[in-house]
């Protein structure tokens, strides 16, 4: 269900490193402290390094520890191997240092390059010097010389591809690790991965004539075990490389402002919502940019301003804040709101079935105190829905809602254009929650219209359905002008009455305005049912994904 509201959840999207990678298009960005990207990509690098430097302590942990066991109990142990002990153990003491390093320290971005730089040469160092010890290193190689002295060529070439892939088990990975897990140009990374290739592919040429294997035999486990193997690899991780830089300074390049895009939230019919930051307060917000598609539509430009500068007016707390306006060196209209970590009420609903009554009563009436400032101001909203309502955590309180979306708000005050954007006779709002005044495409609804839209929305919280569920559209459109609901069941009569008399046809049979509504749902008998330490214990019960971005 696209959500059509300006700070919407749409499909929530994770990476494995943490970072938000948002489509090529949209030209919104946000950004952290003043330099550009600095802080995001040193994170970035010190977070790579600590699981890199982790990966090798523990391959090579393993390693030191296959090695002693198999020299337990021996007293022959050649100087030899002792060499070999030896950079193995210093090589899993460097890693082990360097990964609690990344783990514990925040320097700039030039000295973890110094240490990437000290990491990966520890590891090139222990491979080449396995490398040379190699021949002397297998008891195998002088199976294959027996082998070969008896004939038996198939055998020798089996043995030598089985050494070929030991020796270059711990190339692979060191290669692919280097051109996957570090932040790096293409061209850096291609240059760096052809060093390690070549020189692991020169050791093992060299390596061909010392042995005295015939040269052909040698070529074709070299060629069909090893250099096939190892240059696919390099090529994987050079390219890996090159998408994900590719990626990243694509997401570092959008921006707006002083905002940089983060994560996609949600897109309705005129604008796309995105997770931002600002880049002087890193404060996290919601940044709404019109739609490509929508761009040279007049309309919908005079929509958007209208929308942003109407909203920006309102200030009750339950009403979503409008921090910033402008416009991006592309032309792009854009505006930042507050970002509200929690679920809107389509959501909520959804997951949570229909909600007790004295839940919905205390959401309820926080919508009616947005909408009575609204009203008040002369803002006839027309767009009341589940999804246009965020169930939130502010300052430390639960169930906080926040009204949204004023994108089809029509105004009577002065200085801001009477009526609205939308063409006379026309249909506009959502066809499940709108009244029968905007299903008969009258021009001028008032603020009654947002009452039944308020019964609308309240016989969702307590059915999970909306008053005229499972129709077509135009079937729908014409239940709100000529039908009347079936009472919502399981609601106590006197919450039943208030959803039945805010949907009644006629808007002089509702309620006069929306104070009187919520001093209706005052009096409920289920009023006091829902306390702010119930909606504590329910979020502390049902808290958001952590790796998911909280609906806004």
């Amino acid at each position: 269900m696209p959500p059509a509201d300006l700070n919407a959840t749409a499909d929530y999207a994770t990476t494995p490193d943490g970072r938000l990678h948002a489509p090529n298009r949209p030209p919104v960005a946000l950004v952290f402290g003043s330099g550009a990207t600095a802080p995001d990509s040193t994170d970035l690098l010190r977070s790579r390094l600590a699981f890199a430097a982790l990966m090798f302590a523990a391959y090579y942990a393993l390693s030191l520890f296959i090695q002693v066991s198999h020299l337990a109990g021996r007293t022959d142990i050649g100087a030899w191997e002792w060499g070999a002990l030896m950079t193995l153990a210093g090589t899993v003491t460097v890693a082990g240092v360097l990964a609690w390093l990344c783990r514990a320290k925040r320097w700039p971005m030039r000295r973890w390059r110094i240490v990437e730089a000290v990491l990966f040469g520890t590891v090139f160092a222990r491979n080449v010097h396995r490398a040379v010890l190699f021949p002397r290193s297998y008891g195998a190689w002088g199976q294959a010389e027996t082998a070969l002295a008896a004939g038996r060529v198939d055998d020798a070439a089996q043995i030598y591809v089985t050494l070929s892939a030991e020796f270059f088990t711990s190339w692979l990975v060191f290669v692919l690790a280097y051109g996957v897990l570090t932040p790096n140009t293409g061209r850096r990374s291609a240059v760096a991965v052809g060093c390690f290739t070549f020189t692991a592919l020169g050791i093992w040429v060299a390596l061909g004539p010392a042995t005295g294997v015939p040269m052909a035999l040698w070529a074709r486990v070299f060629v069909v075990s090893s250099a096939v193997v190892l240059v696919a690899v390099a090529a994987i991780a050079v390219f890996a490389s090159h998408r994900l830089d590719r990626a990243r300074r694509e997401s570092e390049d959008r921006r707006v402002g002083q905002y940089r895009l983060r994560w996609k939230l949600g897109a309705g019919g005129m604008g796309e919502v995105h997770l931002a930051e600002h880049v002087l307060l890193r404060r996290p917000c919601a940044v709404k940019l019109i739609r490509p598609d929508r761009v040279g539509d007049p309309q919908a430009l005079v929509r958007f301003e209208r929308e942003v500068q109407l909203t920006a007016t309102l200030t009750h707390p339950n009403t979503v804040q409008v921090f910033d306006y402008g416009r991006a060196d592309d032309g792009t209209f854009y505006y930042a709101m507050e970002y509200l970590p929690g679920r809107n009420l389509d959501e909520l609903v959804t997951a949570a079935g229909p909600l007790p009554p004295g839940r919905a009563v205390y959401l309820l009436r926080q919508v009616c105190g947005a909408l009575a400032e609204a009203h008040a101001a002369g803002l006839v909203h027309r767009d009341i829905k589940p999804s246009n309502v965020i169930a939130c955590e502010r300052g430390g309180a639960f169930d906080v809602a926040k009204l949204l979306d004023f994108g089809l708000v029509r105004s009577e005050r002065p200085g801001f254009g009477r009526g609205d954007a939308t063409a006379e006779g026309s249909i506009a709002g959502t066809p499940a929650y709108m009244s029968p005044e905007q299903a008969a495409g009258e021009a001028r609804p008032d603020a009654r219209s947002d009452i039944y839209g308020l019964g609308a929305l309240a016989y969702f919280l307590l059915t999970g359905a909306p008053p005229f569920a499972n129709r077509s559209m135009i079937k729908m459109i014409a239940a709100h002008l000529n039908e009347t609901p079936a009472p919502p069941t399981g609601a106590p009569p006197d919450r039943a009455d208030i959803v039945m008399r805010c949907l009644a046809k006629q808007p002089a049979d509702r309620f006069a305005d929306v104070r009187e509504m919520d001093r209706a749902l005052a009096a409920c008998a289920c009023a006091a049912d829902w306390t702010d330490d119930d909606a504590a214990t329910w979020w502390k019960a049902f808290p958001l994904p952590p790796s998911a971005p909280a609906a806004s």
